[in-house]
């Protein structure tokens, strides 16, 4: 993985409570930064992030590389790898 995250993006509903569909730019959020799921840590000699499987992190919506997509439990779900140097924080 040299210095990359396998992390899960659940996909926000683009419908409003009302089913109104909304554009892309109606769901972003501020700066773009979103919640993702580790799946997967590479470990390498500069890792001082203690970062583990499970762990909920904030990472720029631009920095996520999108490997594949499933249906899951009626969610879409996004599957990314992203660089560890690219994570804002561990929430």
């Amino acid at each position: 993985l040299s210095g990359n995250v396998i992390v899960k993006h659940i996909v926000e509903d683009r419908k409003s409570s009302g089913g109104i569909i909304l554009a892309g730019s109606a769901m972003s959020t501020p700066h773009d930064v979103v919640k993702v799921e580790v799946l997967s840590v590479s470990v390498y000699e500069d890792n001082d992030q203690e970062l583990r499987i499970g762990d909920s992190v904030l990472v720029p919506k631009h920095s996520l590389t999108k490997l594949a997509t499933e249906d899951v439990d009626g969610q879409t779900v996004d599957f990314c790898s992203v660089k560890l140097s690219q994570l804002i924080a561990v929430v």
